[in-house]
Protein backbone atom coordinates (compact mmCIF):
# COMPACT_ATOMS: atom_id res chain seq x y z
CA UNK A 1 0.00 0.00 0.00
CA UNK A 2 1.38 3.37 -0.69
CA UNK A 3 -0.45 6.57 -0.23
CA UNK A 4 1.29 10.28 -1.81
CA UNK A 5 1.82 13.46 -0.83
CA UNK A 6 0.45 15.89 -4.00
CA UNK A 7 2.87 18.62 -4.59
CA UNK A 8 1.90 22.31 -4.68
CA UNK A 9 2.57 25.04 -7.21
CA UNK A 10 6.09 25.88 -5.96
CA UNK A 11 8.22 29.28 -7.17
CA UNK A 12 9.23 28.85 -10.66
CA UNK A 13 13.09 29.11 -11.16
CA UNK A 14 14.21 32.60 -12.94
CA UNK A 15 13.92 32.54 -16.35
CA UNK A 16 17.26 31.48 -17.82
CA UNK A 17 20.62 33.46 -18.06
CA UNK A 18 21.00 35.45 -20.98
CA UNK A 19 23.12 34.25 -23.77
CA UNK A 20 26.19 35.26 -24.47
CA UNK A 21 26.44 37.99 -27.23
CA UNK A 22 27.68 36.66 -30.31
CA UNK A 23 30.76 37.47 -31.79
CA UNK A 24 30.87 40.08 -34.06
CA UNK A 25 33.05 38.25 -37.40
CA UNK A 26 34.60 40.70 -39.74
CA UNK A 27 35.39 39.77 -43.37
CA UNK A 28 38.98 40.86 -43.93
CA UNK A 29 39.73 41.05 -47.97
CA UNK A 30 43.52 40.92 -48.77
CA UNK A 31 44.14 44.10 -49.93
CA UNK A 32 46.41 44.71 -52.99
CA UNK A 33 49.63 47.24 -53.08
CA UNK A 34 48.49 50.35 -53.71
CA UNK A 35 50.57 52.01 -56.70
CA UNK A 36 50.35 55.16 -55.03
CA UNK A 37 53.51 56.21 -52.98
CA UNK A 38 52.90 55.86 -49.11
CA UNK A 39 51.84 58.48 -47.44
CA UNK A 40 50.02 59.32 -44.07
CA UNK A 41 47.11 60.31 -46.14
CA UNK A 42 46.69 57.19 -48.05
CA UNK A 43 48.35 54.43 -44.76
CA UNK A 44 44.91 56.27 -42.27
CA UNK A 45 42.33 55.16 -46.11
CA UNK A 46 43.78 51.66 -45.74
CA UNK A 47 43.26 50.95 -42.16
CA UNK A 48 40.37 49.59 -40.90
CA UNK A 49 37.92 51.44 -38.40
CA UNK A 50 37.93 50.40 -34.75
CA UNK A 51 34.89 48.60 -33.43
CA UNK A 52 33.00 51.25 -31.33
CA UNK A 53 30.88 50.87 -28.54
CA UNK A 54 27.98 51.72 -30.43
CA UNK A 55 28.06 48.39 -32.51
CA UNK A 56 26.99 46.68 -29.26
CA UNK A 57 23.63 48.21 -28.61
CA UNK A 58 22.81 44.99 -26.87
CA UNK A 59 25.58 44.55 -24.56
CA UNK A 60 24.39 46.86 -21.70
CA UNK A 61 21.01 45.31 -22.10
CA UNK A 62 22.17 41.64 -21.98
CA UNK A 63 24.22 43.13 -18.85
CA UNK A 64 21.19 43.84 -17.24
CA UNK A 65 19.18 40.98 -17.83
CA UNK A 66 22.48 38.87 -16.30
CA UNK A 67 22.43 40.53 -13.56
CA UNK A 68 18.27 40.49 -12.82
CA UNK A 69 18.13 36.95 -13.36
CA UNK A 70 21.19 36.26 -10.63
CA UNK A 71 19.23 38.31 -8.47
CA UNK A 72 15.95 37.19 -9.32
CA UNK A 73 17.38 33.71 -8.34
CA UNK A 74 19.27 34.94 -5.06
CA UNK A 75 15.33 35.92 -3.93
CA UNK A 76 13.98 32.86 -4.89
CA UNK A 77 16.66 30.90 -2.73
CA UNK A 78 16.86 33.29 -0.24
CA UNK A 79 12.60 32.70 0.00
CA UNK A 80 12.74 28.97 0.17
CA UNK A 81 15.60 28.97 3.01
CA UNK A 82 12.96 30.85 4.84
CA UNK A 83 10.36 28.22 4.38
CA UNK A 84 12.54 25.36 4.85
CA UNK A 85 11.80 24.83 8.60
CA UNK A 86 7.97 24.78 7.62
CA UNK A 87 8.12 22.69 4.32
CA UNK A 88 10.19 20.11 6.68
CA UNK A 89 7.66 19.86 9.33
CA UNK A 90 4.85 19.54 6.82
CA UNK A 91 6.76 16.56 4.79
CA UNK A 92 7.78 15.15 8.42
CA UNK A 93 3.89 15.27 9.57
CA UNK A 94 2.90 13.19 6.03
CA UNK A 95 5.17 10.96 6.41
CA UNK A 96 4.06 10.21 10.13
CA UNK A 97 0.44 9.66 8.21
CA UNK A 98 2.62 6.89 6.05
CA UNK A 99 3.89 5.22 8.64
CA UNK A 100 0.77 5.06 10.44
CA UNK A 101 -1.08 3.99 7.50
CA UNK A 102 1.49 1.37 6.69
CA UNK A 103 1.54 -0.48 10.27
CA UNK A 104 -2.24 -0.89 9.73
CA UNK A 105 -0.78 -3.60 6.71
CA UNK A 106 1.76 -5.39 8.69
CA UNK A 107 5.09 -3.09 7.48
CA UNK A 108 6.95 -0.40 8.86
CA UNK A 109 8.98 3.14 7.95
CA UNK A 110 13.11 2.60 7.68
CA UNK A 111 14.06 5.32 9.67
CA UNK A 112 17.41 5.41 7.74
CA UNK A 113 14.98 5.97 4.44
CA UNK A 114 13.77 8.83 5.91
CA UNK A 115 16.85 10.51 7.69
CA UNK A 116 18.34 10.36 4.28
CA UNK A 117 15.14 11.94 2.28
CA UNK A 118 15.05 14.84 4.67
CA UNK A 119 18.83 15.34 4.45
CA UNK A 120 18.41 15.19 0.36
CA UNK A 121 15.84 17.95 1.01
CA UNK A 122 17.71 19.93 2.64
CA UNK A 123 20.62 20.24 0.69
CA UNK A 124 18.59 20.98 -1.96
CA UNK A 125 16.27 23.29 -1.00
CA UNK A 126 15.07 24.65 -4.52
CA UNK A 127 13.58 21.57 -5.23
CA UNK A 128 10.04 21.21 -5.55
CA UNK A 129 7.55 19.40 -3.82
CA UNK A 130 6.48 15.78 -5.10
CA UNK A 131 4.43 12.75 -4.47
CA UNK A 132 6.04 11.20 -1.86
CA UNK A 133 5.17 7.55 -1.37
CA UNK A 134 6.03 4.77 1.21
CA UNK A 135 6.89 1.69 0.17
CA UNK A 136 6.12 -2.19 1.42
CA UNK A 137 9.94 -2.75 1.75
CA UNK A 138 10.26 0.51 4.20
CA UNK A 139 11.60 2.95 2.02
CA UNK A 140 10.47 6.60 1.24
CA UNK A 141 9.75 7.30 -2.57
CA UNK A 142 9.54 10.80 -4.36
CA UNK A 143 7.90 11.45 -8.00
CA UNK A 144 8.17 14.79 -9.65
CA UNK A 145 5.87 13.75 -13.24
CA UNK A 146 6.64 16.88 -16.10
CA UNK A 147 4.06 17.86 -18.36
CA UNK A 148 4.95 15.21 -20.80
CA UNK A 149 6.56 11.08 -20.07
CA UNK A 150 9.41 13.18 -18.49
CA UNK A 151 9.46 11.94 -14.80
CA UNK A 152 12.12 12.13 -11.74
CA UNK A 153 11.46 8.98 -9.41
CA UNK A 154 13.72 8.56 -6.33
CA UNK A 155 13.93 5.49 -3.67
CA UNK A 156 15.91 6.55 -0.91
CA UNK A 157 17.81 3.52 0.34
CA UNK A 158 19.33 2.69 4.05
CA UNK A 159 23.01 2.60 2.85
CA UNK A 160 22.81 6.36 1.76
CA UNK A 161 22.27 5.71 -1.71
CA UNK A 162 19.32 6.64 -3.81
CA UNK A 163 18.20 4.62 -6.95
CA UNK A 164 16.90 6.45 -9.32
CA UNK A 165 14.65 5.80 -12.44
CA UNK A 166 14.54 8.93 -14.64
CA UNK A 167 12.31 9.14 -18.03
CA UNK A 168 12.71 11.91 -20.64
CA UNK A 169 9.98 12.74 -23.58
CA UNK A 170 12.82 15.12 -25.65
CA UNK A 171 10.31 14.80 -29.08
CA UNK A 172 6.49 13.81 -29.30
CA UNK A 173 7.36 11.30 -32.36
CA UNK A 174 10.32 9.85 -30.41
CA UNK A 175 10.55 7.38 -27.90
CA UNK A 176 11.61 8.16 -24.34
CA UNK A 177 15.24 8.32 -23.14
CA UNK A 178 15.62 6.40 -19.82
CA UNK A 179 18.00 6.13 -17.40
CA UNK A 180 17.60 4.02 -14.02
CA UNK A 181 20.12 3.02 -11.03
CA UNK A 182 22.39 3.91 -7.75
CA UNK A 183 23.74 6.56 -6.91
CA UNK A 184 25.03 9.40 -3.81
CA UNK A 185 22.81 12.34 -3.79
CA UNK A 186 25.21 14.32 -5.47
CA UNK A 187 25.40 11.62 -8.69
CA UNK A 188 21.72 11.62 -8.59
CA UNK A 189 21.30 15.67 -9.02
CA UNK A 190 24.01 15.07 -11.73
CA UNK A 191 22.07 12.40 -13.65
CA UNK A 192 19.52 14.86 -13.25
CA UNK A 193 20.97 17.60 -15.11
CA UNK A 194 22.53 15.15 -17.83
CA UNK A 195 19.22 13.96 -18.88
CA UNK A 196 18.11 17.64 -18.81
CA UNK A 197 15.24 16.97 -16.21
CA UNK A 198 15.82 20.13 -14.12
CA UNK A 199 12.98 22.01 -15.31
CA UNK A 200 10.37 18.67 -13.81
CA UNK A 201 12.90 18.99 -10.49
CA UNK A 202 13.34 22.33 -9.87
CA UNK A 203 9.88 23.68 -11.60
Amino acid sequence: MTASLAANPSIPLPSSMAQPIAAVARDFVPRTRSPQPWSPATAASQVSPIVGASEFPQAPRARVRLLDSIDAYARQLEKRLGNLPDTVTAYDDRISVLEEQASVEGYFLNSRSREIFLDFFKNNPLIQLGHLFLLENGNLRAVWKGADASHVGLQFLDNGLIQYVLSKQRHADLPVSRAYGRDTPSGVIGQISALQLDQVLYR
